[in-house]
């Protein structure tokens, strides 16, 4: 079956996929199985349960001495690339809202903008943070994985020093 779901994953039937996922037992997964779940997730582009799976996924396959380093490394960047994802997306919302016409922003929506940044903020610092242990766990550490992990720096900075600044001096008095 996780043959199958694998396949299913790879050729995009990810209806398929979880009808057969939905078959195994929950309790009884192994981490293989539960890893392929949070590459369903993914591939589906729901980076919520993904995330949700593999952060309690990875601790085991860290403490398991038996587990690859470059499989640790893999699925410490997929799990930084959700973080980021689900920021990108709240990020973008925001930049939505600044190009709105000012008689659309109210106080209210610019303190959930604010409000907004801090979980975004948030998602960042786990991104950088996953990130930086797919480094730590490569044995040949590659550039992209660290302008990510830059990137992530300079985004949280950016919040800081211009979003937020903004949406504060937007407030109606």
């Amino acid at each position: 079956k996780l043959m199958k779901l694998s396949f299913l994953r790879q050729q995009k039937e990810f209806d398929k996929a979880f009808e057969i996922y939905d078959t195994l037992p929950k309790n009884e997964l192994s981490s293989t199985q539960k890893y392929e779940l949070v590459l369903l997730h993914m591939d589906n582009n729901d980076c919520n349960n993904a995330i949700d799976i593999g952060e309690e996924l990875f601790s085991i396959l860290e403490e398991d001495i038996s587990t690859p380093m470059s499989l640790i490394s893999e699925f410490a960047f997929n799990l930084a690339a959700c973080f980021n994802h689900k920021a990108d997306v709240k990020y973008n919302i925001i930049i939505d809202f600044l190009s709105k016409p000012k008689e659309e922003q109210s106080n209210e929506g610019i303190n959930r903008m604010i409000n907004s940044c801090e979980i975004i903020k948030e998602f960042y610092s786990s991104a950088k943070d996953y990130f930086r242990l797919s480094l730590d766990y490569d044995e040949n550490p590659n550039q992209t994985t660290k302008d990510y992990k830059k990137k992530m720096r300079n985004m949280i900075r950016k919040i800081d020093s211009t979003i937020i600044p903004t949406l504060t001096n937007m407030k109606i008095n």
